[in-house]
C-alpha cells in the first residue's frame, strides 16, 4: 500500500516536470516559429526603431501639402502613429525574415499567431481603397525616368543631382530641394519609405516625390509593404526597424495585445515650426562648383628686390660731411654752455671770447676736411 502510495507520487511529479518542460518548449514556439529565427533574434533585438511621425497640415505655408494628401486619401497616413510595443516590433520582424531556402512572404509570426503585411491589409488600415490599376510610380521604377525633370520638379533654380564619374544620377542634397519638397521628403522617410538621413534623398526616393508632386498615381499599401520586406531582410544589423506603430496596429488587428511595456512614442511632429525652421530657412541650392583639375605644385619664389645701387664716391663724402657737421655743431653748443658756465660774468659777453670759440668749431672741422680730399 505504501510502494502503492509511493508510485503514484512519483507518476504525478514526472507529470508535472513533463509539463512544465512542455509548456517552456511552448513558449519558445510561440515567439520564433523555428529555432533558426530564435538564433536569429539577438541580431534584430539590438537594432533601433526609427519611430513614424504625425504631421500637420499647414495651409498657410503649403496649401499643396493638404491638397495632395486629400487627393490621394492619404489622411490617416500623416495621423495615425502613436506608442508602440517595442518587443512585439522586434519579434514580428525576427520571424519575417525569410531563413535558409525559405522564400520572403507578406506575413509574419507573433506570439504563435500569423500577422500579415499583405497590400490590401495595409491599404485597408489607411482607409485607401485602390482599384487595381497599374502603379505609375512602380512603372518609372522599373522603365526608368528623365532626371533633368525630376530636378526641375523638386528642386530650386540650380538644384541638381550628384553624379558619378559615369554620369549616373546618385543622390540630391537637401540644399537643392524646394521648401514643398523638403517636406514631402521628411514626411516620406518617417512614414512610407523610412530613412534615417536627412541630409540627402536618394534616387528611388526622389523618384517617389517626383511621382507624388507630378500627380502620377501610387500604390502606397505595396510601397510600404516592399519597404517593411526589405527591413525584414536585414542588409546590416545596425539598419533601425521601420514601420513600428503600422506594425503594431496589424498585430492587435490579429487578437495581440499590444499595450504591455516597453512603449516607444513617435517622434516629434512634423507641423509649422518644422517647416519654417528646416525647409523655409535653409542655404539655398546654388550649384555645386565643377570639380577642379589638380595641378603640380610649384615653389613660390621669394618676390624681388629692387637692386642695390652703389653710391658715388662723392655722394659718400657729402653724407659724411653733413653727418660730421651735425655731430660737430651739437658738440660746439655743448662747449659754448659748459664755457657760460666756468667764464666770469663780466666776460661773458667779450669779443675775444667769442672769436676764441669760433676758431675752436671752425678750426678743426676744416683740417678734417682737408684730411678727407687728400685721401
Amino acid at each position: 500500500m505504501a510502494s502503492s502510495s509511493g508510485k503514484r507520487i512519483k507518476t504525478l511529479g514526472s507529470k508535472e516536470k513533463g509539463t512544465k518542460r512542455k509548456e517552456r518548449e511552448q513558449f519558445h514556439s510561440d515567439r520564433f516559429r523555428t529555432p533558426a529565427h530564435e538564433r536569429y533574434f539577438p541580431q534584430v533585438e539590438g537594432r533601433k526603431l526609427l519611430m513614424e511621425r504625425k504631421v500637420a497640415f499647414i495651409p498657410s505655408l503649403a496649401p499643396q501639402f493638404e491638397r495632395e494628401l486629400n487627393n490621394r486619401d492619404w489622411g490617416h497616413l500623416a495621423v495615425y502613429p502613436s506608442p508602440t510595443n517595442v518587443d512585439i516590433v522586434k519579434e514580428f520582424y525576427t520571424n519575417a525574415k525569410a531563413l535558409g531556402r525559405e522564400e520572403e512572404t507578406y506575413f509574419s509570426y507573433v506570439r504563435g499567431k500569423r500577422v500579415i503585411f499583405y497590400v490590401d491589409a495595409i491599404n485597408c488600415f489607411l482607409g485607401i481603397e485602390w482599384e487595381g490599376e497599374q502603379c505609375q510610380f512602380a512603372s518609372s521604377m522599373l522603365k526608368g525616368v528623365d532626371y533633368e525633370e525630376v530636378e526641375r520638379t523638386l528642386c530650386v533654380r540650380g538644384g541638381h543631382f550628384k553624379r558619378n564619374r559615369s554620369g549616373a544620377p546618385i543622390h540630391l542634397t537637401r540644399p537643392h530641394l524646394t521648401p514643398l519638397a523638403k517636406y514631402w521628403m521628411a514626411f516620406a522617410h518617417a512614414n512610407i519609405q523610412p530613412y534615417s538621413h536627412v541630409s540627402d534623398i536618394n534616387v528611388p526616393r526622389a523618384i517617389l516625390l517626383y511621382s507624388i508632386l507630378r500627380g502620377l498615381n501610387i500604390d502606397i499599401g505595396q510601397v510600404i509593404a516592399d519597404e517593411i520586406q526589405s527591413c525584414a531582410r536585414g542588409a546590416t544589423s545596425k539598419a533601425p526597424l521601420g514601420h513600428p506603430s503600422l506594425i503594431t496596429y496589424l498585430c492587435e488587428a490579429a487578437g495581440i495585445y499590444v499595450y504591455r511595456p516597453p512603449l516607444e512614442r513617435p517622434r516629434k511632429e512634423l507641423d509649422a515650426a518644422y517647416f519654417t525652421h528646416y525647409c523655409v530657412v535653409d542655404e539655398p541650392g546654388h550649384p555645386e562648383p565643377p570639380p577642379q583639375q589638380l595641378r603640380a605644385h610649384k615653389r613660390v619664389s621669394p618676390p624681388t628686390q629692387e637692386p642695390v645701387h652703389k653710391a658715388a664716391p662723392f655722394q659718400m663724402r657729402d653724407m659724411y660731411y653733413s653727418l660730421l657737421e651735425a655731430r660737430m655743431a651739437a658738440v660746439y653748443r655743448g662747449e659754448q654752455a659748459l664755457l657760460r658756465t666756468l667764464t666770469p660774468h663780466s666776460l661773458r659777453g667779450s669779443s675775444c671770447l667769442r672769436m676764441n670759440l669760433q676758431l675752436m668749431w671752425h678750426g678743426p672741422l676744416t683740417q678734417h676736411r682737408k684730411v678727407i680730399e687728400l685721401k
